[in-house]
């Protein structure tokens, strides 16, 4: 056969903006750390020993966080993607009228039915709580921080809420903080590049909330930092996907997944030795900050480097093990679980407050029980008018998040949702 046939017979290469790739391996993720936080707080109930408060403690807060790195990562990507589309075929979402209020809408129902039913059932069953005033039900029912944030811990769900309350302004914020990037690609950094543009602006954005924080004199305004990493993570992902390359660095990293794998579970244990003091007791207030501080960023750069395998790397047995259908099952309703559990704990603890065991166990099992009852009686319903707004969003080429009841991924591994097909670069 000569060159001129083989070349004629090749395939040709696809141009134009290609649809997001479904990173079915973040379901696991996501369940992994719902896993731990509510575990995490049942033992926190029962005054752990200094090895566990500096193992257990330590991980469950920067599982915390990669809730945090997993929304900034998944909710850009979408906005991300319509750079690439032509401006005739680009859906108007960032900043101009009804379609950027329709990106709320649908924010908004995502979040706040499932939260009502979930805070009305917990006021009928135990009270509000420590709530009075109207201005007071105003920030529960809403989940507003403003004017005394306190609130959100006293009454309703009580920690369940504070990261709610932390995300809401992102969701609002960022579709405008998209066009904005937009605006200064083709005016102040005109001819840079795309990733140029996004990384410098989130980069920006990142220091000048730093100076916030520190003005402030409130440090732990630094930890919602973890969102725009999830930007940068989720900017270095669509341009890598959209140009059909892969940074050498970041794909040789990646392709081994057991480095990632490995370096999360060494800095989690170098992490938890270095905030592990046998004589400080068992208050994780009393744990040395200079050491709780490097053990979280230890971990931090542990989970982003998970991170990075899962969704830069080609198919391995971690992200299979992570796309399995018992994740794929449970994915849908971690947000449902993680509404239930403190409602369900503080209510197991009030009953058989001496068994650990049980009250971790039970929590686990009722608040799953609960979040797939409401998925099919709250969420369900929500999800139908959902959809009727998919048609107008963000990238209509998304493979959207397959509901628990419906699984044809199971069947078919060249379905679209299928972890077979969908963690492939080529």
């Amino acid at each position: 056969m000569s060159g001129a046939a083989s070349e004629s017979e090749a395939p040709a290469q696809p141009s134009g903006p290609r649809p997001l790739r479904y990173l079915s391996s973040l379901d696991g993720l996501r369940c992994w750390a719902a896993l731990a936080v509510i575990l995490g707080h049942a033992g926190d109930l029962h005054d752990p020993s200094p090895r566990v408060l500096a193992q257990g403690g330590l991980l469950v807060v920067t599982f915390l966080y990669t809730f945090f790195i997993t929304s900034g990562f998944l909710i850009y990507r979408p906005l991300l993607a319509q750079h690439f589309r032509p401006p005739k075929k680009r859906v108007k979402t960032e900043g101009s009228g009804g379609s950027y209020w329709q990106f709320i809408l649908r924010r908004f129902l995502r979040i706040f039915p499932l939260y009502w039913t979930v805070l009305a059932v917990k006021c009928i069953y135990s009270g509000p709580g420590d709530i009075s005033g109207i201005t007071a039900w105003i920030q529960l029912i809403f989940l507003l921080p403003f004017p005394n944030p306190e609130v959100l811990f006293r009454g309703g769900l009580g920690f369940a809420m504070w990261t709610l309350a932390i995300e809401l302004p992102f969701y609002v914020l960022l579709p405008l903080f998209s066009n904005l990037t937009r605006k200064v690609g083709k005016g102040l950094m005109a001819g840079k590049s795309f990733l140029h543009v996004q990384l410098v602006c989130i980069l920006t954005a990142m220091g000048l909330f730093v100076v916030v924080a520190v003005v402030l004199q409130v440090p732990a305004l630094i930890g919602v930092l973890a969102l725009p990493m999830g930007m940068i993570l989720a900017t270095l992902e669509v341009d890598q996907w959209q140009h059909r390359r892969r940074f050498h660095a970041i794909a040789w990293v990646s392709d081994r997944w057991w480095i990632g794998f490995g370096l999360f579970i060494g800095l989690w244990q170098v992490g938890a030795a270095f905030a592990y003091d046998s004589g400080i007791g068992t208050d994780l207030d009393r744990i040395n900050a200079a050491g709780l501080a490097l053990s979280a960023v230890l971990l931090v750069i542990g989970v982003l480097a998970l991170f990075v395998t899962l969704c830069f790397g080609r198919p391995s047995p971690l992200s299979w093990a992570l796309s399995s259908w018992p994740f794929r099952i449970l994915a849908p309703i971690t947000y449902g679980t993680y509404l239930w559990h403190p409602f369900v704990l503080h209510d197991l603890d009030r009953r058989f407050g001496d068994g650990l065991w049980v009250l971790m166990g039970g929590t686990l099992l009722l608040s799953i029980l609960f979040a797939f009852i409401t998925s099919f009686l709250v969420e369900a319903p929500v999800k139908r008018f959902r959809r009727k707004l998919d048609a107008q969003a963000i990238d209509p080429g998304v493979p959207r998040q397959q509901p628990p009841w419906t699984l044809p991924w199971l069947r078919d591994p060249s379905h679209p949702a299928s972890p077979m097909t969908t963690q492939k670069w080529k």
